[in-house]
């Protein structure tokens, strides 16, 4: 719960290592520090399969604030394989804006993220770090490779005139970032109004409202129209 849209997420499947250390406070009156660790942890669902590993301490302070006993702070890594991108925004963060989740739920019509990294550093009470100037200050990354991605760059409702209007990019591959708030396309091939396209790169500098993303598709639209 607070994580995920869904407050319970199913697995087939979780084998992990798990440890706690509970170590007094250094002050009389200060509560204890409690470090949860995470090793090897492997999953699996109808999705997606899927490997971690992740380490959680509380805060110096008290209270739940930056820099207070919660939320804490988290170290992540893990990767996701053979996962279905049509559920993509079933497992994006509460801490990213709605209209991105709502925008990927909408503009994803199929195709399989063959494999993803995700990384996680800093004070959960500034995740998704929208703010972070550098790592030490929160790091959020999301890394896909996709294959075979049907999406719908501006969507409507699916099966709508206003849907229809635009085409979709299909047979689409490549490399998408998510980091610090922001979207980058890396040496992607698909196929769009007929015409194959290699060699796209694009980049939306932060994911906000709906009217921002469309305008960073439009711009990566018009970088393609450049190199016609």
């Amino acid at each position: 719960p607070g994580i995920f849209v869904e407050r319970e997420l199913a697995l087939d499947k979780l084998d992990a290592h798990v440890g706690w250390k509970i170590e007094k406070g250094q002050a009389a009156d200060a509560p204890a520090a409690v470090t949860v660790k995470v090793s090897d942890a492997r999953f699996q669902n109808a999705d997606a399969r899927g490997q971690l590993t992740a380490s959680w301490k509380s805060g110096r302070g008290s209270g739940f604030a930056r820099g207070g006993r919660y939320p804490g702070e988290l170290e992540l890594d893990g990767r996701i394989f053979d996962a279905k991108a049509l559920r993509t925004a079933r497992y994006l963060p509460l801490g990213l804006p709605n209209g991105v989740r709502d925008y990927l739920g909408r503009a994803v019509r199929g195709g399989t993220l063959t494999s993803a990294s995700f990384k996680v550093r800093g004070d959960l009470a500034d995740f998704p770090f929208h703010k972070a100037r550098n790592d030490k200050e929160g790091e959020f990354r999301i890394a896909l490779q996709l294959a075979d991605l049907a999406f719908a760059y501006i969507p409507g409702d699916a099966g709508t005139a206003a849907d229809a209007a635009w085409p979709a990019l299909t047979a689409a591959s490549g490399e998408v970032i998510i980091a610090n708030g922001g979207l980058e396309i890396k040496d992607a091939k698909l196929r769009l109004a007929g015409a194959d396209w290699s060699r796209v790169h694009g980049r939306i500098a932060e994911l906000g409202d709906n009217a921002g993303i469309f305008g960073g598709a439009a711009i990566i639209l018009q970088e393609m129209a450049g190199e016609s």
